[in-house]
């Protein structure tokens, strides 16, 4: 057992001071070979590994019995009192690893070093000020945590291995304060062991870097989770903004659409008013009259779409739901729509499944859903087609089918079928107006119900519209 290797061991061990400095001389050139970014220009290396020898073989001669880990601190911390120094500006510039950071947004970025070896710290800590960062440091778990509050750093560098509190305790402590919660942690660690790795990741660091400090590799690391923290900041930001945008859109639309809503409907009920004086009226008068009518009922519907649309959106629509038996509210909007299908030549059909289960529902608002569904089947079914619609159970659900035969949807233009302003590049067969709107706020009721709203081409040709809603279960 070498003697430095386990402080606790109350063995004595016997070597001599000649075979023990010949076993830690190569520990001695590699805390050099870290250090060395470190040192003044002027220094000679010599001298320096002449010194680290010397402290080496004292620590032997007085045969404490401390372990690896402690012996390295003690070396470290002998070579930074006496020869590391604050890098200025020229050192920066001579001794550069990395080209200068390109990525203005992340200068000024804070970083907190945890970690007990002060030759460490100051080595990480070299790299970053040298890109831009403003560096804390804290020498262990417990000052850590006491810092977090005082710095606000946007990335912490931890060592897991610490005496006192470790990295792995101490992120975990980070972690139970929510505000930290999505605080990137990236352990450093002189052992890639994978299991240590793996409990790292559960204890809630996001990424590991190997021991010794490698500038490219680490500084590209911490570079790119100071980007993503960013990036999710300016995210969660933005989102913020269009919430206040579109609550800013909505009392306008609200606003506007409602005090043009009485004097379009006004328009349109005076043109009606004119056409029953038609026998005054010349044939373009009349023309003119229709138009003046049909126009402001367009409006007004778009108008009421709007309105509704905007409740939707802001959460204002209360639901006044009641059990309602699906079949029975479309038998009796059916017939409503036979006179605009006998116009076409279009045959309408409807069929129930007995025994269905009823829903619960806004009566007026899936009654529209219909209607909407209804009226479209017809808009774009050519004369001497077919509208179907069925009605089923499906599991615990109601289903709503309206098919058609129209030229179905094309494929490109499903993403956008349900949105607003969601119109198809089809043709109406008999040159109907369409707001664009129906089939959004047909999805906006559907899914305030808890259902789904979908369609599928037909092979045959057509469309079909599928409501689904959650029955009562009894």
């Amino acid at each position: 057992m070498a003697l430095w290797q386990n402080k606790d061991d109350t063995s004595t061990d016997h070597r001599s001071e000649q075979e023990l400095f010949k076993e830690y001389y190569p520990l001695v050139l590699t805390i050099l070979d870290e250090i060395h970014p470190l040192l003044e220009r002027t220094v000679d290396q010599r001298e320096v590994l002449a010194m680290a020898s010397m402290h080496l073989g004292r620590l032997i001669r007085a045969r404490k019995r401390v372990g690896r880990r402690e012996l390295r601190k003690s070396i470290e911390k002998f070579l930074v009192d006496n020869f590391a120094l604050e890098a200025s500006a020229e050192d920066i510039l001579n001794n550069a690893v990395l080209p200068p950071l390109s990525e203005e947004t992340l200068k000024g970025s804070r970083i907190l070093i945890v970690d007990d070896s002060a030759m460490a710290r100051r080595q990480i800590q070299f790299f970053l000020k040298r890109d831009g960062f403003e560096v804390y440091e804290a020498k262990s778990g417990e000052e850590a945590l006491w810092l977090i509050n005082e710095v606000d750093p946007e990335l912490i560098l931890m060592d897991v291995t610490m005496d006192g509190m470790d990295g792995m305790e101490t992120c975990r402590r980070i972690k139970e304060d929510t505000a930290n919660l999505n605080m990137p942690v990236i352990f450093l660690s002189a052992m890639g062991d994978r299991e240590e790795i793996v409990r790292g990741f559960k204890s809630g660091a996001i990424d590991y870097i190997v021991k010794p400090f490698h500038p490219a590799e680490s500084l590209t690391r911490i570079r790119t989770h100071l980007h993503v923290r960013k990036l999710a900041q300016l995210r969660e930001k933005n989102i913020l903004e269009l919430k206040h945008l579109n609550q800013t859109k909505d009392r306008i639309l609200r606003v506007a659409s409602h005090d043009l809503r009485n004097p379009v409907a006004a328009i349109a009920g005076l043109a009606e008013f004119l056409k029953e004086d038609t026998e005054n009226m010349s044939e373009s008068q009349q023309e003119i009259v229709d138009a003046i009518e049909e126009a402001g009922r367009s409006v007004v519907t778009l108008l009421n779409e709007l309105l509704d649309l905007s409740a939707f959106d802001s959460g204002q629509v209360n639901l006044k739901k009641e059990s309602l038996a699906v079949c029975d509210l479309i038998r009796n909007l059916v017939p409503l729509f036979r006179g605009e299908a006998e116009r076409k030549n279009i045959k309408l059909e409807f069929t129930c499944e007995p025994g269905l289960p009823k829903i619960s529902c806004d009566r007026q608002q899936i009654r529209r859903v219909a209607d909407n569904l209804f009226s479209n089947a017809l808009k774009f079914t050519p004369h001497g087609g077919t509208v179907s619609v069925h009605v089923k159970a499906t599991g615990q659900d109601v289903v709503m089918e309206v098919k058609d035969t129209g030229p179905g949807i094309p494929t490109h233009e499903s993403g956008s079928l349900f949105k607003e302003f969601g119109t198809t590049s089809n043709m109406p067969t008999g040159g109907e107006k369409s707001t664009g709107l129906g089939l959004s706020i047909c999805h906006r009721i559907v899914t305030a119900h808890k259902g789904s709203i979908n369609y599928v081409n037909l092979p045959e040709g057509g469309t079909c519209f599928s409501v689904t809603l959650p029955a009562i279960i009894t």
